[in-house]
């Protein structure tokens, strides 16, 4: 701020009204302010001690309105700091899909409808889409097994070019489908052609960690509509498979209420690290129903996928145990697990479990039914599971046994 003062103001009354009013307008800390002061000669025309004080008193006021404004104007950039301050904190969720959304692919699937001929793929053709992501710079795409489970074949294996994957930035490349375990639900597909840029690889989170009430987002094609972002929080971390009729399923599932529509399957579902936490597969459908959608851990995804990449095929952890569920005969009494088969020569049988065992416990957590222990098991094989048994007797002991690959006539569920 500048303005003009009478020299012999200046002489008469000195400095003090300014150096007041800049006290004032810099009172705040880092106020940016300043007084800058203009010495102009006095009118001949105004002397007097009348004019003087007058003259005096309007540079009182005049200090004292630029003192008004320095303020005001320091109240309103800090106001806008602020603002500014407050807008870039809270853009979490979109510095989440930022960093992860590059990797994030649409798929169109070249499909037939099954027509007349019976056994085979005839009648019309057609596509289906979904999402993916890239999890390798060969170009490796993770997505769900029923996006991919009818695609068009050749000679009864995956025919190349079956598959068209859009980029984030609208390039189109030719793919075909890699391997797939459609008891898990999850697919690879490789690219035939690959980018003149490098491709972007998704960043892999750990599921384990999750909590009810973390934010989560997800990404994908949903409707064909291309990049769409969504987002909500963890309503369940486990919810069975059997609670929402995919019996056939045997892991758990992420529930979230961000929204999941066709198309979004296979997608990735990310933490605020913009890191896949798990893969976006279904959501209940209904009238009266909102806000229910469901991923694939990415714990439980990532067994799977590391088998798909090396082998082609998923191998089923073997431990040669046959059990069945008792229901309680007592009321008051909780259902068991017990043994009703081991298998000679099995990694049970090695470790000591005996058929009329009871399992109380298995891989540390508690056993009420058949599916707790077909959950746990997982998807990779050669590690160490301690199993709590009780045996006809009473007696309660620990047991280790070692997952190994079944046998070649032996078919694991």
């Amino acid at each position: 701020f500048s303005m003009a003062l009478p020299g012999r103001l200046l002489r008469r009354y000195g400095a003090a009204p300014l150096a007041s009013a800049a006290r004032a307008a810099s009172a705040r800390p880092n106020a940016p302010a300043a007084l800058v002061v203009a010495v102009r000669p006095w009118s001949s025309h105004s002397s007097g001690h009348h004019a003087t004080a007058a003259t005096a008193a309007a540079a009182s006021a005049v200090a004292a309105a630029v003192a008004s404004a320095v303020a005001a104007a320091h109240d309103e950039q800090e106001s806008n700091c602020i603002s500014e301050s407050a807008t870039r904190q809270f853009q979490f969720l979109a510095d989440a899909a930022d960093k992860a959304s590059p990797s994030v692919v649409n798929l169109t699937v070249d499909v037939q409808q099954r027509g007349a001929v019976i056994g085979g793929f005839g009648g019309t053709r057609g596509a289906a889409t979904g999402s993916g992501f890239i999890i390798s710079e060969d170009g490796l795409i993770v997505t769900n097994a029923h996006v991919v489970a009818h695609s068009a074949q050749m000679g009864g294996r995956f025919g190349q070019g079956a598959v068209t994957v859009t980029m984030w930035d609208g390039t189109k490349l030719p793919a075909s489908v890699h391997s797939m375990d459609q008891q898990s639900d999850v697919a690879l597909v490789k690219l035939t052609k690959m980018p003149a840029k490098p491709l972007p690889v998704a960043s892999i989170g750990s599921s384990a960690l999750l909590r009810p009430g973390e934010w989560v987002v997800a990404l994908g094609s949903p409707l064909h509509l291309m990049n769409t972002v969504t987002a909500g929080i963890v309503s369940s971390v486990a919810r069975q498979g059997s609670e929402i009729g995919m019996t056939d399923k045997r892991h758990e599932f992420i529930q979230t209420d961000a929204a999941i529509n066709g198309g979004n399957s296979g997608g990735p579902l990310i933490n605020l690290d913009g890191e896949v936490i798990g893969i976006n597969t279904a959501k209940l459908a209904g009238q009266q129903v909102s806000g229910i959608s469901f991923a694939i851990p990415m714990d439980t995804a990532w067994q799977v996928i590391k088998q798909l990449r090396t082998n082609r095929t998923v191998v089923r952890p073997y431990l040669g145990i046959k059990f069945s569920t008792a229901l309680p005969t007592r009321r008051g009494d909780s259902s068991e697990v017990r043994v009703v088969g081991v298998s000679p020569g099995s990694p049970a049988e090695g470790a000591g479990v005996k058929i009329g065992d009871t399992i109380l416990q298995f891989d540390n957590k508690p056993v009420k039914s058949n599916r707790d222990i077909l959950e746990r098991i997982g998807y990779s094989y050669g590690r160490t599971i301690t199993i709590r048994l009780r045996r006809e007797s009473g007696e309660v002991m620990d047991l280790n046994v070692e997952t190994t690959a079944p046998p070649r006539n032996v078919r694991v569920d």
